[in-house]
């Protein structure tokens, strides 16, 4: 195992907190453009959003395993947003 001050790092030994922000940030950004490539900080201002929305959908299906539409319609939101765009509600998965 690595550690720096702390953080534990996988793959390759960290030397210095420095040296591990700046792999997080570029790890982020090549994320943020393969998702959209057009406006990547669509993405990364909607990271939460994102992790939110699959939050959700898990409780939904856990809860209520015939609400299959109500989670497309969760994860429909929040990858639009990610995307930037607004979704039209003839847009959203059928009830």
């Amino acid at each position: 195992m690595n550690y720096t001050k702390g953080i534990h790092t996988v793959g390759d030994p960290v030397r210095d907190l420095g040296e591990y922000n700046d792999r997080v940030k570029n790890i982020a950004i090549s994320a943020c453009y393969s998702i959209n490539p057009d406006n990547p900080i669509n993405v990364a201002e909607n990271i939460v959003a994102l992790y939110e929305a699959l939050q959700q959908s898990l409780i939904a299906l856990n809860d209520h395993p015939d609400l299959h539409y109500g989670v497309k319609q969760i994860i429909q939101k929040a990858l639009a947003k990610a995307e930037g765009r607004e979704l039209k509600d003839t847009e959203l998965a059928p009830k």
